[in-house]
C-alpha cells in the first residue's frame, strides 16, 4: 500500500468511539482511584490519527497529550510518512526508524515525541491490516488465543467480582500528593486478605516515590507476598533502579510504562535492573518498538506485561501477538458495572469473560466505527 495523508486531531468527544452502553470519563485521572495526584496532571486531551492509504483504506491511532503530539504529527511528521510505500510489515519497521531519526535528530524521541510516533505507528499498522485483510495479531506472527486478565484499581472486592484472576493496587496519596505509605500498607493488607493466598497481588508507585521511600515500602509490602513491585521511582532515575534492585534483590520489580522507544529498556534489562517491562503501545512508540522491546525482554530472561494490555484493541493484539505475555491489564476509570473498562473504551475491544480477554480476529485493530464516528470525536 501507499500512504496518501496521516492527520492527527484533538479528542473533543470520546464516547462517539466508545463501545455502546459505555461512557468514557471527560477528563484524568479518575477521581475515584488513588494514584497520581491531579494537580501533576498536563491538561491536553487525547489524540487520535488517521493513516489514509491510496485506495481509500484508512487506519486508526490514538495517544495522549493532544496540545504538544498534535502539531509534531500534523506539521513534522505527516509529510515525511505521506507517499511512503508498505509492502511488508518490514517497511513499517523502516518507517517507524525515519520517524525516529527525524524527531530524534532535531528535539528528542523520547517523551511527546514519542506519543506522537505511537499514533502513526499505530494508525499505519491499522491500515496495513485492512489491507491485507488479516488482524494485526496475525500480521505480527501470533496465534489467537485467550489471556488471563488482572485490574488496576482500588475497590479490589468489585473488581474480583468481574472475575479478574489478579488485583493491582494504586498507592495511597496524601493530601500534598506523596506516597502515603501507612494508607498503602494497609490496602495491600485488606487486599491479600480479600485475595486470600492464591491469587496474585502487584503494586503500583505510579513513578512518583524517591528511592528510599520506594525500598522502605518495598520492603513492608513484599511481607504481604507481592507478584511485583511497579514503577517504584521516578521513571528516568536510572541510577535508582540498580539501588532499588541492590536493596530489594528479593523482590520482583516491574518499570517502563513511562519509558519511551526501546532504548531505556535496552539499557535497563542489560543492567539487571528489573524483572518485569512494561511498555505502552500508545505511549512507547506504537507496534514497532514494542516487538523490539519484547526481543530484548526474551533475551535478558525479562517478563513482558504491556501496560493496559487488555484496555483497548492495540494491547490487546500485542499482547496476543506476543506469547511471552501471560497477564493482561485492565485499568479501571470509572464505574467498574460494566464489562469494559471506561478508560481507552474503544469500540472494537474484547471485553473481559470470566477473567479472560480474546482479541479480535477482525482486519488491522478491529475497530467497531467509521470515518464519520472519528468525525464526531473531534468536532
Amino acid at each position: 500500500m501507499k500512504i496518501e495523508s496521516v492527520r492527527a486531531a484533538i479528542v473533543r468527544a470520546p464516547a462517539a468511539l466508545a463501545p455502546s452502553g459505555i461512557e468514557p470519563p471527560s477528563s484524568a485521572p479518575w477521581a475515584d482511584l488513588e494514584g497520581i495526584p491531579a494537580s501533576l496532571a498536563p491538561p491536553w486531551a487525547d489524540v487520535v490519527c488517521v493513516a489514509t492509504a491510496d485506495d481509500g483504506t484508512w487506519g486508526f491511532g490514538s495517544t495522549a497529550f493532544a496540545g504538544p503530539v498534535v502539531p509534531i504529527i500534523n506539521d513534522h511528521l505527516a509529510g515525511l510518512v505521506a507517499g511512503a510505500i508498505i509492502d511488508s510489515t518490514d517497511d513499517l519497521a523502516a518507517l517507524w526508524d525515519r520517524m525516529d531519526l527525524a524527531c530524534g535528530a532535531y528535539f528528542g524521541s523520547a517523551g511527546v515525541a514519542s506519543y506522537a510516533l505511537s499514533a502513526i505507528d499505530l494508525a499505519c499498522w491499522d491500515c496495513f491490516g485492512k489491507v491485507q485483510g488479516e488482524p494485526v495479531w496475525r500480521l505480527l506472527g501470533g496465534e489467537r488465543r485467550k489471556i488471563a486478565t488482572y485490574a488496576t484499581g482500588s475497590p479490589v472486592a468489585d473488581l474480583l467480582a468481574l472475575g479478574h484472576r489478579a488485583i493491582k493496587l494504586p498507592c495511597s496519596l496524601t493530601p500534598d500528593g506523596s506516597v502515603d505509605a501507612a494508607a498503602t500498607i494497609r490496602a495491600v493488607a485488606d487486599a491479600r486478605d480479600l485475595l486470600g493466598a492464591e491469587r496474585d497481588l502487584m503494586l503500583d508507585g505510579w513513578d512518583i516515590g524517591d528511592v528510599s521511600a520506594a525500598i522502605e515500602l518495598g520492603r513492608e509490602a513484599d511481607a504481604y507476598d507481592l507478584r511485583w513491585f511497579e514503577d517504584a521511582i521516578f521513571p528516568e532515575d536510572w541510577p535508582g533502579y540498580q539501588q532499588l534492585r541492590e536493596a530489594l534483590s528479593d523482590t520482583t520489580l516491574a518499570a517502563g510504562e513511562r519509558w519511551y522507544t526501546p532504548r531505556p529498556f535496552q539499557a535497563m534489562a542489560a543492567a539487571g535492573a528489573v524483572d518485569i517491562v512494561q511498555p505502552d503501545p500508545l505511549w512507547v512508540g506504537g507496534v514497532t518498538p514494542v516487538m523490539r522491546i519484547a526481543d530484548i525482554a526474551r533475551a535478558h530472561g525479562l517478563e513482558l506485561a504491556l501496560h493496559c494490555g487488555g484496555n483497548d484493541p492495540f494491547g490487546q493484539h500485542l499482547s496476543t501477538a506476543i506469547a511471552d505475555v501471560a497477564l493482561a491489564e485492565i485499568y479501571y476509570g470509572a464505574d467498574t458495572g460494566g464489562v469494559v473498562s471506561s478508560y481507552r473504551a474503544f469500540a472494537g475491544v474484547a471485553g473481559a469473560v470470566d477473567g479472560y480477554i480474546e482479541a479480535s480476529d477482525a482486519p488491522g485493530f478491529g475497530f467497531e466505527f467509521d470515518l464519520g464516528a472519528i468525525e464526531r470525536s473531534t468536532s
